[in-house]
């Protein structure tokens, strides 16, 4: 059963899958500063998005997180 769960995971999300493995990556071979700090850039990133333009953040990135 997690198995399964965990392939169905893989086929459907492949892009997380991907980052996933790149910031583990970026935590090994550096520190693990530097994905704690790629994910605050992407957390600003997307609070300014969402403060500039809500539309477009919820057009965009919004409802596809809200989807699953």
């Amino acid at each position: 059963m997690v198995l399964m769960f965990t392939a169905r995971r893989i086929w459907r999300y492949p892009l997380f899958l991907t980052g996933g493995a790149i910031l583990a990556g970026l935590g090994v071979g550096y520190s693990w500063w530097v994905p704690v700090w790629l994910a605050a850039g992407l957390a600003v990133a997307s609070v300014l998005w969402t403060w500039a333009n809500p539309d477009s953040f919820d057009r965009i990135a919004a409802r596809q997180v809200r989807s699953e």
